[in-house]
């Protein structure tokens, strides 16, 4: 059966109105973890997870380097753990 316009539209909301509530779940998700949180290394870590089901992994890891590290391509505040994920630097 071939779609039409139509449908192929009603489709294409369909699948931005899930991945809204994708978002907004994670969003939620992360607001009752910020709430019983404790540690600054618990909080980066747990909202680095949900920032990156949100937005995507790398592309996070890299606007938070360029916030927080003076030179991100050379990192000493968040940390790559290879097979692991990220860690923030002990000072």
């Amino acid at each position: 059966m071939k779609s039409t316009r139509p449908t192929a539209q009603i489709r294409e909301q369909v699948e931005s109105s899930r991945t809204r509530e994708r978002r907004t779940e994670s969003l939620y998700r992360l607001s009752r973890q910020l709430a019983g949180a404790s540690g600054s290394e618990f909080l980066v870590s747990m909202a680095g997870r949900q920032v990156q089901e949100i937005l995507g992994g790398e592309v996070v890891v890299l606007l938070l380097r360029r916030k927080i590290e003076i030179d991100s391509t050379q990192p000493r505040y968040l940390l790559t753990e290879q097979g692991v994920g990220y860690r923030l630097a002990a000072e």
